[in-house]
């Protein structure tokens, strides 16, 4: 795809060049190639800025190409670059997400509300969504949850993490579900709410074996793996990471299985086992 992409641009062929930077972004942040992923991303949203490129680029599409760009950010290690482009893909859909911390935090009872209901199967249904929409909406929320996580944003995280499962749930999306539960259960945790926590790690490792996705699945238990470094509960922590890997490596996800190794390193903070494990 990369290759393609370049002839594409060379030739002028500004819409068949989106579609192949598209895929070759979405093949490198597969690969952990992040740098290039931003660049085809970026080049894809340049072709589609310039109004003699014949592009007509929906909303939607500008959406996940922001969305896409703010997962590669993330693997890049530019935290703030992350965030702009998860808000840009919030915007972009019409579901901009609140900057005031009143909003945020009167957003943040009713979805806080919505989600006791749904854990006691007594939720409201919620009007009908494009389905595209949906997905892009709750991994947009996914992506700005994390980078309030790394902000130290707690009000930020909560807003965005309980968005993102309200969505994923009536709109039966169960890999996003399964990433939702265990964003829960780090979320609480970092509030020092630890019950609750456990209640959506188990939740989110239940959802994750009836997920198809073993990338999902591997990245579930090195997010609930993460939660139980938090508190404590090292050897549960080991276990998850030990899972996490063994999936990552069945469906090749270096990515998560480094991000699964480093969890692995700070829950043994003796300086002999980080030399051993490096």
């Amino acid at each position: 795809y990369p290759l393609l992409a370049h002839h594409y641009d060379r030739a002028g062929r500004a819409v068949e060049a989106c579609d192949a930077l598209e895929q070759a972004a979405a093949q490198a942040l597969r690969s952990g190639a992040f740098h290039e992923a931003v660049a085809f991303l970026t080049r894809a949203l340049e072709l589609a800025d310039d109004a003699d490129g014949g592009v007509r680029c929906l909303p939607l599409r500008r959406a996940r190409w922001h969305r896409l760009l703010a997962e590669a950010f993330d693997g890049a290690g530019d935290k703030a670059a992350m965030g702009q482009h998860a808000r840009a893909a919030l915007r972009l859909i019409g579901r901009p997400a609140p900057r005031g911390a009143l909003r945020r935090a009167l957003e943040l009872g009713a979805d806080s509300l919505r989600q006791v209901r749904s854990a006691t199967g007594r939720a409201a249904p919620r009007p009908p969504t494009a389905a595209d929409e949906t997905l892009e909406l709750v991994r947009a929320h996914q992506a700005l949850a994390a980078h309030s996580f790394y902000a130290q944003d707690a009000l930020g995280m909560a807003h965005s993490v309980l968005r993102s499962t309200n969505l994923a749930e009536p709109a039966q999306l169960a890999a996003e579900s399964s990433k939702g539960y265990s964003g829960m259960a780090l979320m609480l945790g970092v509030l020092g709410q630890h019950r609750i926590a456990e209640h959506y790690a188990r939740r989110a490792l239940a959802t994750s074996r009836h997920v198809p996705d073993l990338n999902t699945a591997a990245r579930t238990y090195m997010m609930v793996a993460l939660y139980h470094v938090g508190a404590a509960k090292f050897a549960d922590c080991t276990a998850e990471i030990h899972q996490s890997q063994r999936l990552a490596d069945e469906c090749a996800d270096h990515v998560v299985w480094a991000e699964a190794q480093a969890i692995h390193i700070w829950s043994h903070p003796k300086p002999e086992y980080i030399q051993r494990a490096v």
